[in-house]
């Protein structure tokens, strides 16, 4: 299932999480990375960077000790991930 994690060193990844008691894995994870808008300087737009994009798996595996949260995105980023790194089903 696609979630943002948050973890303790402040970074937000977005992608498809599976859990257990001790370990998290993020399967095609991607940054989630705040810039500024390109006409209006006091507003963002949200980028996505591919995270661990140089591993075979394209997936990676934590400690859960490492994880602040876990969260659904909001539609408009679940779609954006999906078209950019997934399956590329939108959400209607």
């Amino acid at each position: 299932m696609i979630k943002i994690v948050k973890l303790i060193s402040g970074e937000e990844l977005v992608g498809d999480v599976t859990m257990d008691a001790t370990k998290l894995n993020i399967n095609t994870p991607a940054m989630i990375q705040l810039m500024p808008h390109r006409t209006d300087p006091n507003q963002f737009m949200v980028g996505l960077i591919p995270y661990a994009q140089y591993t075979k798996s394209h997936a990676v595996e934590m400690d859960r000790s490492h994880i602040l949260w876990v969260e659904e995105p909001v539609e408009d980023l679940y779609n954006n991930y999906n078209t950019m790194f997934g399956t590329g089903i939108q959400l209607v």
